[in-house]
């Protein structure tokens, strides 16, 4: 095993033990308990105001410092290569040590600064099977996944490719770990339509809105309304009050990225453009196929029956025609290309098990 390798997974192994610590606490939360909310929120809003507090300490990087932390890294992985070649040279193993050593103190920086990134997206899966603490630790393996993953000359910034890892991690981690039926990936948005819709109303009619008043704001039938509500019953509140003195809420330490910055979005848009441009090489039924499986145009992604309903074609012969178009975005000429944007390497077969992070 490297040296470089075994601080990450000392990093890993951390993150999971600070968790584990307080399995019992973040579990209780879930949709699933039986315990009663009001002897077990104090002890998970605590936990959360805790963790906030602590991460809130970091200052934010700007991009030249995330590209000077990134070549810090990219030294120490090149010196961890050369140390096994020529270790035995006392001068160069004491030159390649110090390096990466500063490649590690670089990398934890660069985690560390990110890590609000991580609570940003994560508040946005509550209510969908795991607790608010589970959603931070799964995005965290996902954050240290994107500093591995990083490449500063893409010209790309770190929370572009580091947004689309955690997400991948926090919904594969829903899929497959959640205590609670999954629920369609779309809910989450309607989960928040329903909050905002919500706050909106009471702060206009100075009470609690009804079911019916709700569903006529939010043009849809009153029993989905319903089913919305109970989705969103184990979900964390942003608007918990959390501290000792019960003086802020949750809310007041998540920054609001619905709205991106124009440099994110004019990133975003260039990737984009990229995969497009790589994805008019297959034939349109190709096009169409990934363009459903993946949700590259709405965010939703559907599975291979639905696909096969729109096509008029089976599971297997969907999954057919999305293996080929896969194989055909792997040839060397486009898998460069799309790299940058997927977070995987497309020269490799196993990539085709992994999803398009939007």
């Amino acid at each position: 095993m490297s040296q470089r390798r075994a601080p990450s997974n000392g990093a890993e192994t951390r993150t999971r033990r600070a968790y584990r610590s307080n399995k019992s606490l973040s579990h209780r939360s879930s949709p699933a308990s039986n315990h009663s909310d009001s002897a077990t929120a104090p002890a998970v809003s605590d936990l959360v105001y805790l963790y906030l507090r602590e991460i809130s300490q970091t200052p934010l990087l700007t991009h030249l410092e995330e590209i000077e932390l990134a070549k810090a890294i990219r030294r120490g992985c090149q010196a961890e290569r050369k140390f096994r070649n020529n270790g035995h040279n006392a001068r160069l193993k004491l030159r390649y040590e110090n390096e990466i050593h500063q490649g590690e103190l670089a990398r934890r920086q660069l985690l560390k600064a990110n890590l609000r990134l991580v609570v940003n997206l994560a508040k946005h899966y509550l209510g969908r099977g795991l607790t608010f603490l589970d959603l931070i630790q799964e995005g965290n393996l996902g954050l240290m996944r994107a500093v591995d993953k990083f490449d500063y000359r893409r010209g790309h910034k770190f929370s572009t490719l580091a947004t689309w890892w955690i997400r991948q991690a926090i919904t594969r981690a829903i899929g497959n770990f959640g205590n609670s039926p999954r629920l369609p990936a779309h809910t989450g948005q309607w989960l928040r339509c329903l909050d905002r819709t919500t706050r909106s109303l009471t702060q206009e009619l100075g009470r609690d809105p009804t079911e019916s008043e709700i569903a006529e704001q939010m043009h849809m039938p009153v029993p989905k309304v319903r089913r919305l509500m109970a989705a969103s019953a184990g979900a964390l509140s942003l608007e918990m009050q959390i501290g000792e003195e019960q003086d802020a809420t949750l809310g007041d330490f998540i920054e609001d990225v619905q709205t991106p910055s124009p440099w994110a979005a004019a990133v975003e848009s260039a990737m984009r453009d990229d995969m497009w441009a790589a994805l008019e090489t297959l034939t349109p039924r190709e096009v169409r196929v990934l363009t459903l499986r993946f949700g590259l145009r709405d965010g939703f992604d559907q599975t291979l029956e639905q696909v096969g309903e729109k096509f008029g074609l089976t599971r297997e012969r969907v999954r057919q025609i999305e293996q080929s178009a896969l194989q055909k975005l792997r040839a060397a000429s486009r898998a460069e290309r799309l790299e940058s944007y997927l977070g995987t390497n497309f020269k490799s077969p196993q990539s085709s098990n992994r999803k398009m992070p939007m």
